[in-house]
């Protein structure tokens, strides 16, 4: 009952959203080659934006007034138009996932660089203060609490178990894909191809960290032992991250909310369903002490990131 109540979800959120009204979709209309539409195989072509008319200078026209600065300076350059959204080639096919991925892969691992130079100083500094509050005031408590009440938090635990949330988040995106493809709805299939692109991006990162990390999880401390000291303790090999920071599905859970979210921002409900579901999953890490607090929030934060900043740019 429990299998079948899981591999409804992602069905009947794909129908839902099959029917909910979609804004439009620049991200997946403006390729790399001049902002030109682009088309996805077995879907119609997304509705492309006209480009506005031209029209003449600031000041040509006596119903517009000159601009200020260039009525100061008539010999200075008029000013570029403001940028459209960053180009994104969308499609169904290996090479445009490859581009997108690898795209993805340089922005988040140049992120650090730009903290040197001052960038997004204050967000990095003020998450890297929560998870050091976490590590340090609540793992070690809620670590040996967990520990010692597994049996209270065994039904959860179970029902939402480390093979099913997995499941859950790569089934959610494959049935926005499958959906939007049968029904010839571009934007959802596009929705589920960006949350599958976020998937694999923050899975990548979050390995690559747990390496370097070799956090011990709770279940790997003695039941009355030490959990504040479980830093650099694994010995995982570079393809099986066993480490426990960051906590790879919760991650996952929320670089798929945050990308459906943001998909449908004229729905609140989506982004109710989607975030209470990374949710379920988070809590479901910690009672299960799979993972430590700081684990879940932080790889919470990552996922949140990478679905928003990385994958849709916004």
């Amino acid at each position: 009952m429990i299998k079948v109540y899981f591999l409804t979800i992602p069905a009947v959120v794909s129908l839902f959203l099959c029917h909910a009204q979609t804004p439009p979709d620049p991200v997946s209309s403006i390729s790399a080659e001049g902002n030109q539409a682009t088309a996805v195989p077995g879907l119609s072509p997304p509705q492309t934006t006209p480009a506005p008319p031209a029209t003449d200078a600031p000041g040509s026209s006596p119903d517009q007034p000159p601009d200020q600065d260039q009525q100061a300076n008539p010999n200075q350059p008029a000013a570029p138009p403001p940028p459209l959204l960053p180009s994104r080639d969308v499609k169904f096919s290996i090479p445009s996932f490859a581009r997108n991925f690898f795209s993805d892969q340089k922005k988040i691992w140049t992120f650090p660089a730009k903290v040197v130079t001052g960038h997004h100083l204050l967000p990095v500094l003020a998450i890297s203060a929560v998870t050091a509050g976490l590590v340090i005031g609540v793992d070690p408590i809620e670590g040996r609490y967990f520990r010692n009440h597994a049996s209270t938090f065994a039904p959860f635990d179970n029902t939402f178990s480390e093979h099913r949330t997995t499941a859950g988040t790569l089934l959610i995106p494959a049935s926005l894909c499958g959906v939007g493809l049968i029904t010839r709805h571009s934007y959802l299939a596009h929705t589920g191809l960006l949350a599958l692109e976020a998937w694999v991006d923050v899975d990548i990162t979050a390995e690559v960290m747990r390496n370097i990390a070799d956090r011990e999880r709770p279940l790997d401390v003695p039941l009355n032992g030490n959990y504040s000291k479980t830093w650099f303790k694994t010995a995982s090999s570079p393809l099986n991250a066993d480490g426990s920071f960051p906590s790879g599905h919760t991650a996952w859970g929320y670089a798929v909310a945050s990308t459906i979210a943001r998909r449908y921002p004229q729905h609140k409900w989506v982004g109710f369903l989607a975030y209470g579901l990374a949710t379920v999953d988070f809590a479901s890490r910690i009672t299960d002490s799979k993972h430590f607090a700081s684990d879940a929030v932080f790889g919470g934060i990552l996922g949140y990131c990478i679905g928003r900043f990385v994958v849709l740019r916004q």
